[in-house]
C-alpha cells in the first residue's frame, strides 16, 4: 500500500519539475541574456541575445530592454529606444518616439497621447488605429467602428464625411446615417458596405448595385435583386 501511495506523489513531483523546465521568457545570469521557449517536438529551446546583462530588464508580456535596445519574445525591436521603452499593457509598448504592438511598429502613432481600446483598436490625439494601421480619420468626434472593437471580423468604420475600410482605405462622400456593412451569408469578413445610395467593395463603388437588396453571398461575391457581382464587377444577371 505504501508503494501505491508513493507512485502518484512521485508523478506529481516529476510533473512539477517538467513544467518548471518549460518556462518561456528571459534569463539573465549576469554574463549573458537568453530567451527560452518550449514546444512539444523540440522541447526546451534557448538562444543568446545581443543584450547587455548589466542593464537588461525583464518587462511584462515578453518584452524586455537594456540601455540601448528593446526586445519582444527575444527579438530586437529595431525602431525602439531601450532607455525610454516601457510597456503599456499586454499588447502595446512605447518609447519616446514610437508605439509598438507585440514588437511591431504602429504606423505614425504619437506615444505621448496613445490610448489603447483593445488589441485591434487604439487612438492618439490625431487619429485612430486598427491593428497597427493608421486610419486617416477626418473627423474623430463623429467616428465610430461598425462592429466590436475587439473582434477581427470588424472591418468598417465611418465618420460624418467618410467611410473607412480598416486597412487604411478611405471612401469619401458617404451618407453617414445609412452607411453600414453589408450582411454576410458566410462566416467570413464583410467585404461590402452600403449606404442608401451606393454599394462599395472595399474602396470601389459597385456600379449599378441596388443597396436595398444587396447581400454578400460568398467571399467577395455579392448579389442584389438584379444580378451577381464578383468583387465590384457585375458577373451575371439573376434568373
Amino acid at each position: 500500500m505504501a508503494t501505491i501511495r508513493f507512485i502518484p506523489i512521485l508523478a506529481i513531483v516529476l510533473l512539477l519539475m517538467s513544467l518548471s523546465s518549460c518556462d518561456v521568457g528571459y534569463k539573465n545570469n549576469g554574463k549573458e541574456v537568453t530567451w527560452h521557449t518550449w514546444n512539444e517536438s523540440r522541447g526546451q529551446i534557448s538562444r543568446r541575445l545581443d543584450a547587455d546583462p548589466n542593464t537588461f530588464e525583464k518587462l511584462k508580456y515578453y518584452y524586455g530592454r537594456d540601455k540601448s535596445h528593446a526586445f519582444f519574445e527575444g527579438n530586437i525591436i529595431t525602431e525602439a529606444d531601450g532607455s525610454t521603452f516601457r510597456v503599456l499593457d499586454e499588447w502595446y509598448a512605447v518609447d519616446k518616439n514610437h508605439v509598438f504592438l507585440q514588437g511591431k511598429l504602429v504606423e505614425r502613432a504619437d506615444p505621448s497621447s496613445f490610448k489603447v481600446h483593445s488589441f485591434y483598436f487604439a487612438e492618439d490625439s490625431n487619429d485612430f488605429f486598427w491593428n497597427r494601421r493608421k486610419l486617416n480619420v477626418r473627423d474623430k468626434s463623429s467616428f465610430k467602428l461598425l462592429g466590436k472593437s475587439d473582434s477581427w471580423r470588424t472591418v468598417w468604420g465611418k465618420d460624418r464625411y467618410n467611410g473607412y475600410y480598416l486597412n487604411g482605405t478611405v471612401i469619401p462622400g458617404i451618407d453617414y446615417d445609412t452607411f453600414h456593412p453589408v450582411e454576410v451569408k458566410t462566416t467570413g469578413l464583410s467585404n461590402y458596405a452600403a449606404d442608401k445610395y451606393r454599394v462599395f467593395y472595399i474602396d470601389k463603388e459597385v456600379t449599378g448595385a441596388d443597396p436595398a437588396t444587396f447581400e454578400e453571398i460568398d467571399f467577395a461575391i455579392g448579389r442584389d435583386k438584379n444580378r451577381i457581382y464578383n468583387k465590384a464587377t457585375p458577373a451575371q444577371n439573376n434568373d
